[in-house]
C-alpha cells in the first residue's frame, strides 16, 4: 500500500505539472500572438515561465520550504482530490507495472559496523571530507549509545510482571 501513495503523489504531481506546463508554455504564446508580434509573444511567454514559474517560486518559498509545505497543504489535498479519477487509476496501473522491493537495505547493526569501518580505517577516510568523517562518527556514537540504552531498558524489563487490564487487588494483598 506505501508504493500506491509514492505512485500516487508522483502520477498527481505529473499530471498537474503537465497541464499547467501545457498551459504555460503551449496556450500562452498562441493567445499573446493575436495580441503582440509573434517575436515578442515567444520573448513574453518564456519571461512568464521564468519568473512565474522558476524564479519567484524559489525566492518566496526557499528561504522555509517547512512553512511553505504547511501553508499549501491543503491546495495539494484539493488538486489530489481534484485529480483522484484519474490518478488513482493510473498509480494502480503504475504499481502493477513498476514493482516496488519494500526490504531493508542495511539493519541497525550493519550500519552500526559500517560507520565504525569507515571512522577508524585510515584508507576509507580519505574518501570523505572531515565534516562527514565527524558526522558519521557521531552518528556512530549515538546510535551505539541508543542501542545500550534500549537493552538497559530490555534488561530492566525482565524484572516486571505484567498483569491483566483490570486486576482488583484487595486490601490483604499488598
Amino acid at each position: 500500500m506505501k508504493g500506491l501513495k509514492v505512485n500516487f503523489v508522483l502520477v498527481t504531481e505529473k499530471i498537474l505539472f503537465q497541464f499547467f506546463f501545457f498551459f504555460e508554455i503551449e496556450t500562452l504564446p498562441i493567445f499573446l500572438d493575436q495580441l503582440v508580434a509573434p517575436w515578442l509573444a515567444i520573448i513574453i511567454s518564456v519571461t512568464f515561465v521564468l519568473v512565474f514559474g522558476e524564479i519567484l517560486p524559489q525566492a518566496l518559498l526557499a528561504s522555509d520550504p517547512l512553512k511553505a509545505g504547511y501553508y499549501f497543504a491543503w491546495l495539494v489535498k484539493l488538486l489530489q482530490t481534484i485529480c483522484f479519477p484519474l490518478t488513482y487509476p493510473l498509480s494502480l496501473l503504475l504499481d502493477v507495472i513498476v514493482k516496488h522491493p519494500h526490504s531493508v537495505v542495511f539493519t541497525h547493526e550493519e550500519m552500526v559496523s559500517l560507520f565504525g569501518v569507515i571512522s577508524q580505517d585510515q584508507e576509507a577516510r580519505h574518501h570523505f571530507h572531515k565534516d562527514e568523517l565527524l558526522l558519521l562518527s557521531l552518528v556512530n556514537f549515538f546510535v551505539l549509545f541508543y542501542f545500550d540504552q534500549i537493552n538497559k531498558i530490555r534488561n530492566k524489563k525482565k524484572k516486571f510482571y505484567t498483569l491483566r487490564w483490570r486486576t482488583k487487588f484487595a486490601h490483604d494483598d499488598c
